[in-house]
């Protein structure tokens, strides 16, 4: 009876000694969660062994680390607390909550996210203003400056023309509009005039000081520019007069007619490069009673001698075409006046050729837009 009294008065006393180290444990835990940072250290507890077996409470922010099974040494408690002396004060004082910090909450586990803006609707008008802009003309070339052309009937005239250019008083104000004196491939003599200057302007001085001597003629890069949605009806000269007058031009363009879709009427209007990239920027026109729009014109440049793509009659190495009908390709008549059926003379015969060539179906024409 006596030990067996004195083997319950030690586990008495263990426990109020494991009681006590709790309450140490608890205390230090509040003060270093109120004031010192973060450490972590390992705090071996008393190496103290229950009759009865049970496991021993642990107390907040510690961790137990099992031991390999069979091992007779008691479990280690890792605390996330710094080492506490018996001189540690119980007096318990407020806990204040740590503010959330962001940066640390990718290493808890945890991923921050953030919210996206909504992208601002951009108007319509903005978007093909912007489209205009980039694109531009397709196929699109720098835009060269007018050019005066003066082609002699003998060779061994152009020394005495550029003399009598470059020394007379009436070309004074020429010379300086000409940025470049050259000549060109058939043998002319080219003044590359300076940007923005008109070589209509000079044409009449260059002709009186030439002469019979030769032929000037008044160079200017051209563009194709589209009017779509014209009405069954109108006719060339009112579709001129109608882009004379809106947009200002100085003189009445090249107008050219031609079917479009359910019986609507395409116009080509032939206009300065600078003129048409302007005309293409605004897009729209009001013509009569319609609205058309205006845009730049798709199809490559075609060879009117071989009725090829890609280059002109000038550098043309294809056969000679220009005698033949365009829809079936044969002699003797016109276009206007064939009622044989379509063949196109630019496809191969591995492909279909009912229809005439250049049109939405020719395989050339397709190849050429590539």
């Amino acid at each position: 009876q006596w030990t067996a009294g004195a083997s319950t008065a030690k586990q008495v006393e263990r426990r109020v000694a494991a009681t006590q180290t709790e309450r140490l444990v608890v205390d230090a835990e509040v003060q270093t969660v109120a004031s010192a940072p973060e450490q972590v250290t390992a705090v071996a507890t008393p190496s103290t062994s229950t009759p009865s077996g049970k496991r021993q409470r642990s107390s907040p922010g510690e961790t137990s680390v099992a031991t390999k099974r069979g091992c007779k040494e008691p479990a280690a408690v890792v605390s996330a607390m710094p080492a506490v002396s018996a001189a540690v004060p119980t007096t318990r004082e407020p806990v204040t909550a740590e503010p959330a910090r962001a940066e640390n909450s990718e290493e808890d586990g945890f991923t921050v996210v953030k919210h996206k803006r909504r992208e601002k609707k951009v108007p319509a008008a903005t978007k093909q203003a912007a489209r205009m802009e980039k694109v531009g003309l397709p196929n699109r070339q720098p835009v060269r400056g007018d050019a005066l052309l003066i082609k002699a009937e003998k060779e061994d005239l152009y020394g005495g023309i550029y003399e009598e250019l470059t020394t007379s008083e009436t070309t004074k104000e020429l010379g300086a509009q000409v940025r470049e004196v050259s000549r060109c491939s058939n043998g002319g003599m080219l003044l590359h005039l300076r940007e923005g200057v008109k070589s209509a302007d000079y044409k009449a001085i260059v002709e009186a000081l030439v002469g019979v001597k030769g032929k000037v003629t008044a160079l200017t890069q051209r563009r194709m520019v589209e009017c779509r949605w014209l009405c069954d009806g109108i006719t060339e000269d009112q579709v001129a007069v109608a882009f004379k007058d809106t947009f200002r031009l100085q003189e009445k363009p090249e107008v050219q007619l031609r079917r479009f879709h359910n019986r609507k009427i395409l116009a080509e209007i032939r206009l300065p490069a600078l003129e048409a990239e302007e005309l293409v920027k605004v897009g729209r026109i009001r013509i009569g009673w319609n609205d058309c729009s205006l845009c730049a014109e798709t199809r490559p440049t075609q060879c009117h001698k071989c009725w090829g793509f890609g280059h002109t009659s000038g550098k043309c190495k294809g056969p000679e075409r220009r005698n033949l009908c365009k829809n079936c390709g044969e002699e003797g008549h016109l276009s206007s006046q064939c009622t044989n059926a379509s063949k196109c003379v630019l496809c191969p015969d591995a492909v279909d050729r009912s229809h005439y060539p250049g049109s939405f179906r020719c395989g050339a024409l397709r190849a050429a837009c590539r």
